[in-house]
């Protein structure tokens, strides 16, 4: 069994030197634990870098993260396949389990950088990321300012693309 619970993945993000293997460090934003439909998820900070980390919640969860990551390049600089840090979360309940986590890289959330970054950087990194999905052939459609986050290159990073999938342009309502 490769999932966890929002319960499980929570305790692991508020004691981390007692249910994390390898990112004892890590300090949960609080105010983003949250429940996707597949994944719990929060921001948090780790080795002094902002990053996204989430644990699959349901059993479609790490088919949905192997199938992006067939979907994904391998040397995009702004959509990179899914890092899992296997055996990672240990899940205390009925049973005691290991889980995956995914780590996503830092940057500041789209949402927040609309309010600090002038229109020329906002435009140029879309175009910039507009032009990588095109040359990989990728189509991410759930693109919006809380699923961006821009580094301190002002490069823009696609973060939670799960739902990543061959075409170009089936994108564009996003």
């Amino acid at each position: 069994m490769e999932e966890c619970t929002i319960m499980q993945f929570q305790n692991a993000m508020l004691h981390p030197e007692e249910c994390l293997h390898s990112c004892k460090g890590m300090e949960c934003d609080r105010e983003t634990l949250t429940r996707t439909k597949y994944f719990a998820e929060c921001r948090a900070e780790h080795d002094g870098k902002m990053v996204m980390v989430y644990a699959p919640i349901t059993p479609k969860s790490m088919t949905m993260i192997k199938l992006a990551n067939s979907v994904l390049p391998a040397n995009s600089s702004h959509v990179q396949k899914l890092h899992v840090v296997d055996n990672e979360i240990l899940c205390v309940g009925f049973d005691m389990r290991l889980c995956p986590m995914i780590v996503e890289p830092e940057g500041t959330l789209l949402s927040e950088a609309l309010y600090t970054h002038s229109r020329e950087r906002l435009v140029h990194g879309l175009d910039a990321l507009r032009s990588e999905l095109q040359r990989y052939d990728v189509s991410i459609n759930h693109l919006h300012p809380n699923s961006i986050i821009v580094d301190r290159a002002y490069r823009w990073h696609v973060i939670r693309p799960y739902y990543a999938t061959h075409g170009f342009g089936n994108d564009v309502e996003a």
